[in-house]
């Protein structure tokens, strides 16, 4: 059980990572935040 916990760290990083970016996208783009808003991305 204990080989699977790397696996499972990098498939939420790589998660994680994704999901910030679309939360930058939204925020910048989708919403007209700025700065602001890809930072309440990026704390979320």
């Amino acid at each position: 059980m204990h080989f699977l916990l790397p696996k499972f760290a990098i498939i939420a990083m790589l998660a994680s990572s994704i999901f910030n970016v679309i939360l930058d996208y939204m925020f910048l783009f989708v919403f007209g935040w700025g700065m602001r808003g890809i930072g309440i991305a990026t704390i979320k």
